[in-house]
C-alpha cells in the first residue's frame, strides 16, 4: 500500500512545504526508511528474530554486527559498519527493547516531525515491538498525512487496531491524559514534551505525567570526523555527505548536521574543510 501511494504522497509532501529543483525526489526518498522499517518487521514476524553475530573486544566486552544485515544492504551501504556495543559485563542476548512489552494496551502516537515517514515508523513500532494498539493523531500542519495514513494502514484500520485521527492541542491533551491510553509517543519539540510530561510544573524529582512518554525531540546534532589519511576521492565523498546532513529538508530534520567535530592536530583537517566549504 506504501509503495502504491508513494508517488501521490511525496507530491503532496513537496506541495505541503515547497518544492525547488529537486521536485518530488527528496519526498519519495523519506518513503525509503518507512519501507525497510515496514519490510524488517514482516520479516521477523514470519521468521523471528534475525540472526546477528557477536564478537567480544580484547577488553572482553561483547559486540553485536547488526548493519549490514542482508544482501542488498550491502549492495546499497558498501564500506559501512553497524555495531551495538553491550553495557561491560553483560552477556551478548537478544531480548526485547522495552521493559513490559508484552502487555496490551493503546498508544497514542502524537505524529508530527519534518518527514513523514516517522509517523508510519512509530505506528508500527508501538505495534509490533511495543504490542500495543494505536490511536494516531496527526499535527495539523501535517493535515495531508490523514488520508495517505488510512490508505497505508487500511488493513490494520479494518481490524480494528488503529485509528488515524486529525485535531490540535486541545485533542493531544485529552488523548494523552484519557485513562484508556497507556503509553505516550511524541515527534515535535522539547515545549510539547514538557506540556506532556511535566505539564508546566517545575522540571524537579518525578514528572507528574504518570504513563510512559517516548519521543524524538530536535536537537544540535555533532558530526565527528574521525582523522586518517584520506585521499582526495574520500574526503570528496565523506564532505559531500556532512553538507547533504545539513541541506536535506531545508535542514530541517531532527540529525540535521548541525556542529562538525574534528581532531585539531589532523594533517589534513584545512583541506577536510575547503572541501565542506
Amino acid at each position: 500500500n506504501l509503495i502504491a501511494v508513494s508517488e501521490d504522497l511525496a507530491a503532496a509532501a513537496a506541495a505541503c512545504k515547497g518544492g525547488y529543483e529537486a521536485g518530488i525526489a527528496e519526498e519519495r526518498l523519506v518513503a525509503v526508511g518507512a519501507v525497510k522499517t515496514m519490510r524488517e518487521f514482516a520479516e521477523v514476524l514470519e521468521g523471528g528474530a534475525p540472526k546477528v553475530h557477536f564478537y567480544k573486544r580484547e577488553s572482553g566486552q561483547w559486540v553485536a554486527n547488526t548493519f549490514p544485515a542482508c544482501w542488498w544492504e550491502n549492495v546499497f551501504f558498501s564500506g559501512w559498519r553497524g555495531e551495538v556495543w553491550v553495557e561491560p559485563g553483560k552477556g551478548p542476548t537478544q531480548s526485547r527493547l522495552s521493559p513490559g512489552a508484552d502487555k496490551a494496551g493503546i498508544t497514542c502516537v502524537l505524529g508530527a516531525g519534518n518527514q513523514y515517514n516517522l509517523t508510519i515508523e512509530d505506528i508500527v513500532t508501538e505495534m509490533f515491538t511495543h504490542n500495543k494498539v494505536v490511536i494516531c493523531k496527526i499535527n495539523p500542519v501535517l493535515g495531508f498525512l490523514q488520508p495517505f495514513l488510512q490508505q497505508i494502514f487500511e488493513p490494520l484500520i479494518s481490524l480494528g487496531y488503529l485509528a488515524i485521527l486529525d485535531g490540535g492541542v486541545a485533542e493531544g491533551q485529552y488523548l494523552c491524559n484519557s485513562d484508556f491510553v497507556s503509553r505516550v509517543h511524541m515527534t515535535g519539540s522539547a515545549a510539547t514534551w514538557d506540556a506532556i510530561v511535566w505539564q508546566g510544573k517545575p522540571k524537579v524529582g518525578k514528572p507528574p505525567f504518570p504513563k510512559f512518554c517516548g519521543g524524538e525531540l530536535g536537537g544540535v546534532t555533532p558530526f565527528m570526523v574521525v582523522p586518517g589519511n584520506w585521499s582526495r576521492l574520500e574526503m570528496q565523498y565523506q564532505a559531500k555527505n556532512i553538507v547533504s546532513g545539513l541541506v536535506f529538508n531545508a535542514s530541517h530534520n531532527c540529525l540535521a548536521a548541525q556542529v562538525l567535530v574534528t581532531a585539531r592536530h589532523w594533517p589534513q583537517r584545512a583541506q577536510f574543510l575547503n572541501a565542506v566549504r
